[in-house]
């Protein structure tokens, strides 16, 4: 989510380390992302899950690319019975000192470790909308094809989504399909909704597949 975009914005992160203040900032943002997992955790776990936070900043680093250099760690997390947790953060980069890593990108480095069926992302809205002669549509189930199309005239919405937004997010969905036979991207605040998607039901979202 966007918990510490604002402390990567403020601080000029996305450029990486330039001075004191920017370690700072960069001290601040990895504060703030493990105090939000602690959250997340802790209401998981009141929920019966048996959630295994674990350090984003520990597992991955970007030389010459991003390298999960953590899969093993999140291969015994599971072996074990846990449910891992990751989340964005900073992670070391060789180059600029430091760097974003989204919760997007993670999940394509977990994909690719580990090849499930379909992936979900969860958000809070209900998925893709298309503006059709000035009307909002809401799109159930599209394909690779025409996902590339949508891609080719969106564009990038300013605010403090360091990330991309649902721009960057598309994009990641198009290299989960590389993987995966599908990807889901699923509202989270409705009630069930999630369960619902998980299960194979009827869900209020949008299904990317492959072909159609």
């Amino acid at each position: 989510g966007s918990f510490g975009h604002p402390l990567v914005k403020e601080y000029n992160l996305q450029k990486g380390l330039a001075d004191e203040k920017s370690l700072e900032g960069a001290s601040l943002t990895n504060n703030a992302m493990r105090e939000l997992c602690m959250k997340i955790s802790k209401i998981l776990i009141k929920a019966g899950l048996h959630v295994f936070p674990l350090q984003t900043s520990a597992l991955f680093m970007r030389e010459y690319g991003t390298k999960f250099i953590g899969a093993k760690i999140v291969k015994e997390t599971i072996s074990k019975g846990f449910i891992p947790l990751l989340h964005g953060d900073l992670i070391l980069d060789s180059a600029t000192g430091v760097s974003v890593l989204s919760g997007d990108e993670i999940i394509v480095h977990l994909a690719s470790t580990f090849k499930p069926l379909e992936t979900l992302f969860i958000v809070d809205v209900d998925g893709i909308y298309v503006n059709i002669d000035g009307k909002r549509k809401w799109l159930h189930k599209i394909t690779l094809r025409e996902l590339d199309n949508l891609i080719s005239y969106m564009e990038p919405i300013e605010g403090y989504d360091v990330t991309g937004g649902m721009l960057y997010k598309l994009s990641q969905v198009r290299e989960l399909l590389k993987i995966c036979e599908k990807v889901k991207i699923v509202n989270g605040l409705r009630k069930r909704n999630v369960f619902h998607a998980l299960a194979g039901d009827v869900f209020k979202g949008t299904i990317i597949v492959c072909e159609g």
